[in-house]
């Protein structure tokens, strides 16, 4: 997997439906299987809220947050927000194995137990390529994904060396206010554009 770029691409780590617990006593093997599949099932789930905290190589922070509804994207940066279009069954990308492969996961390990948030979640470490280490918090009730941690060493592109993500999954999901009205806003000017395309007219002189 490439550096933690400033947005992670989120689309292009997109996964398929792959349900399974976590187990806080497997083998390697089956540790870095459970890893794996928590992240493809994190995909394919209707609503997804994803808070990201990077920390630079300076100390300073840059806080960032991605909602994923069923068919929109929500991104905000520096307190402003970018909609998109973003169907869930764009967030498929294959089977287990190859996400593995793709992510580059190895090295894993069980880290016992802990609580996030109230939910009771199995702790593993691992690593991926080309030098990023990580924990990765996932439910032992229903195999998802609830923290992650991820540090690498510093670069000369201005990546951050620490990544903090913490997530909340479907009912547990609202989009702000702020977002929605972002999204309508887009939503309008494309249909005015299509409108003007087709009549030569701009909405206010017809």
């Amino acid at each position: 997997m490439n550096r933690l770029v400033s947005g992670l691409s989120l689309l292009t780590l997109g996964f398929a439906a792959f349900a399974s617990p976590a187990f806080a006593d497997s083998a390697p093997g089956d540790t870095c299987l459970a890893i794996g599949k928590s992240k493809v099932l994190e995909w394919n789930q209707a609503k997804l809220y994803r808070t990201r905290m990077d920390t630079m190589a300076d100390g300073k922070l840059r806080p960032s947050v991605m909602i994923f509804t069923e068919n929109g994207m929500y991104e905000q940066v520096r307190g402003l927000w970018r909609t998109g279009q973003a169907l869930r069954n764009q967030r498929v990308a294959g089977p287990v194995d190859a996400v593995m492969g793709r992510m580059g996961i190895k090295d894993c390990a069980s880290a016992g137990m802990d609580e996030v948030d109230g939910q009771k979640a199995a702790v593993y470490t691992y690593a991926q390529d080309p030098d990023i280490r990580a924990k990765i918090w996932i439910s032992d009730a229903t195999g998802l994904p609830l923290r992650v941690e991820l540090q690498q060493s510093p670069g000369a592109d201005n990546n951050p060396v620490k990544v903090s993500l913490r997530y909340t999954y479907n009912d547990d999901v609202h989009v702000p206010k702020e977002a929605a009205l972002r999204n309508f806003m887009r939503m309008k000017y494309s249909q005015d554009w299509l409108e003007f395309m087709a009549t030569g007219s701009a909405p206010g002189n017809r």
